[in-house]
């Protein structure tokens, strides 16, 4: 299988981890396959390091596996990598312009709906 073909059938391979472990599938929210070359290679963004290790045990991984094999007829034990090349969502990238704290106040107030008091 190609690393695209991979990609295409990740969101499928999460449903069907989610029927056996649904637990095990929300650790990979934001996870994605990102190599075949050596092995499949999933890779999690920087700030989800405590879901790779999580994914990381055997079991797991034998459960990942598994999942592959249903949809896509072969077994593909994966390897795990953070995203060292991604920021966090919502995180400015290093050098990009900080928000002033007027700025964060009146998005916050706007976001919920807040008042400022005092």
């Amino acid at each position: 299988m190609s690393l695209d073909e991979i990609q295409r059938i990740w969101p499928v391979v999460l449903q069907k981890l989610a029927e056996t472990a649904p637990a095990l599938a929300a650790t990979f929210e934001g996870a994605k396959p990102v190599s075949i070359e050596g092995g499949l290679e999933i890779g999690f963004p920087v700030d989800q390091r405590f879901n790779k290790k999580k994914a990381e045990s055997p079991e797991r991984r034998d459960a990942v596996a598994a999942a592959f094999e249903v949809v896509a007829g072969q077994e593909l034990k994966p390897s795990y990598v953070i995203l060292d090349d991604e920021a966090p969502p919502d995180t400015p990238a290093p050098g990009s312009d900080e928000v002033d704290e007027q700025e964060l106040l009146e998005r916050l107030k706007s976001e919920f709906d807040a008042e400022e008091v005092g």
